[in-house]
């Protein structure tokens, strides 16, 4: 990974994230519900899915944390 690339995912970037998520989970099971074989659009679907859990989640658990803390909060630990 590039140590020079900062990304941060704010509110506003992660709703947009799930809102996409959900268009290709909805546009993945649909095939998936009519032919009724797993692989490739239920795999796809499941795995749209279980994104669309995870932001929900990282929202809830406050986001990702600037890196700055995350080495204060290591060296703390330590």
């Amino acid at each position: 990974m590039c140590t020079s690339f900062k990304a941060y995912l704010t509110a506003s970037h992660l709703s947009d994230l799930a809102v996409l998520s959900a268009v290709l989970l909805k546009q993945n099971f649909e095939p998936y519900s009519l032919t009724k074989k797993l692989f490739p659009k239920g795999f796809y679907a499941a795995i749209r899915a279980a994104i669309l859990f995870f932001y929900p989640y990282v929202v809830a658990s406050g986001g990702n944390p600037p890196p700055n803390k995350l080495k204060s909060s290591a060296a703390a630990a330590s």
